[in-house]
């Protein structure tokens, strides 16, 4: 009979990768471990070399980690931390098959969650099931020779970026450091093309998924400098006739001016924030007035909101910033005190009521037990008026 099933020699195992992880990168050509027969021992056909960021030390707690870990080392404490996360990395570093939570699991003496927490960080930089075969460093070696430079670069670019004030251009006209037209970018503004992106050439505080891809219809819904100024010229022209506006502005659609328009920082670029007085809540948002609005309109009564909007609209140009604030805060509160005394009464009232329920109900019980009372008198008077008939039956039958 033939032995259908493979000899252990013959078995080859497919390296295994986080293929739903974002910053996965699958091999293009299949790998395998070559089995050696008799025993679980497993060669590598390539030889693997473990790359680690520039920040990572072990035995240490890295200034990257804090922010992100500082729950976890708070829990567990520092020692402990660093101690399981080095026992992870070290486990993944001397075996062959990527780490599981399961395997992690069985190294440390920590919660569950804890252990999650560290093995979900590991995992998102590049610290646990992230091997990449030597060949491609080799391929790649003078791109990282020349990487104290391409930092620099991308640290003048990101100290750059707040300059930078039409985003569109940008994004039309962006090239990577190699010197090809850009396919990725991030919202620090670091741009890279295809090949940099999959050979690993960023700097290595910016993981594989913070890269956005630059596609046309991004760059298409984009708003440029001038036509923000078209936008802004056409309001002040046509006012609220928004066909009027788009027509003006002539790239962009009636509703796209209109969501642009509430997005535009425009008191930003108008008063300085001393004067807004907007407090911190309110500070960093993109349209500070916006923001109050909708916080008053849903935390406060309508009433309230109402009254403070028609005295706003009252004084808005008739007196100083500080004065129209002042007005604007006695009227909210006359008019919350007013609205609070409403409410008193309206609370009084409900309770005379709900007790008035009551005694009228504490009355209905009291009347049906006065007449279950009166039934059972009757019933009483019945059963001895014919007692006393049997009574007199009973002594006429015995006289005779």
């Amino acid at each position: 009979m033939e032995n259908i099933f493979p000899l252990q020699e013959s078995v080859e195992i497919e390296e295994i990768y986080g293929r739903k992880r974002p910053n996965a990168n699958p091999p293009k050509t299949s790998k395998a471990f070559g089995m050696k027969s008799g025993v679980l021992d497993f060669v590598d056909t390539e030889t693997y070399q473990m790359k680690h960021p520039d920040w990572f030390r072990k035995g240490e707690v890295s200034q990257l980690e804090l922010p992100s870990m500082d729950e976890v080392i708070r829990a567990v404490g520092k020692e402990k931390y660093v101690e399981s996360r080095d026992r992870i990395i070290d486990s993944y570093e001397n075996g062959c098959r990527p780490m599981t939570v399961g395997k992690a699991l069985t190294l440390v003496d920590i919660d569950l969650y804890w252990m999650l927490k560290i093995f979900s960080f590991s995992e998102r930089w590049g610290l646990i099931n992230c091997r990449s075969m030597i060949v491609k460093e080799i391929k790649n070696l003078e791109s990282f020779k020349i990487e104290d430079g391409i930092s620099v670069q991308e640290t003048s670019k990101e100290g750059d970026t707040e300059e930078i004030v039409d985003i569109k251009r940008h994004l039309e006209g962006s090239m990577c450091n190699c010197g090809e037209k850009a396919s990725f970018f991030t919202r620090s503004l670091v741009f890279r093309c295809s090949e940099c992106i999959d050979n690993g050439v960023y700097p290595a505080t910016i993981l594989r998924s913070d890269f956005l891809p630059i596609t046309e219809s991004l760059v298409k819904n984009m708003w440029s400098k001038k036509e923000e100024f078209l936008l802004l010229e056409g309001i002040n022209k046509f006012g609220d006739e928004w066909n009027l506006v788009s027509q003006h502005v002539e790239t962009k659609t009636k509703e796209q001016c209109i969501f642009h328009f509430l997005r535009l920082p425009i008191l930003e670029n108008t008063f300085s924030k001393a004067d807004l007085s907007v407090g911190r809540l309110f500070e960093t948002a993109e349209n500070p007035i916006m923001c109050i609005i909708a916080f008053i309109c849903g935390i406060v009564h309508p009433k309230v909101a109402s009254e403070c909007a028609r005295i706003a609209i009252k004084d808005i140009g008739q007196c100083s910033q500080d004065v129209v604030v002042q007005r604007i805060l006695d009227a909210g509160k006359e008019k919350a005190r007013e609205q609070k005394d409403l409410e008193t009464k309206k609370i009084e009232r409900l309770r005379n009521v709900i007790c008035e329920a009551l005694l009228n109900k504490i009355k209905m019980k009291i009347g049906a037990y006065k007449d279950l009372y009166l039934s059972t008198q009757r019933v009483r008077n019945e059963l001895i008026a014919l007692r006393r008939g049997l009574i007199e039956d009973m002594n006429l039958t015995g006289d005779e």
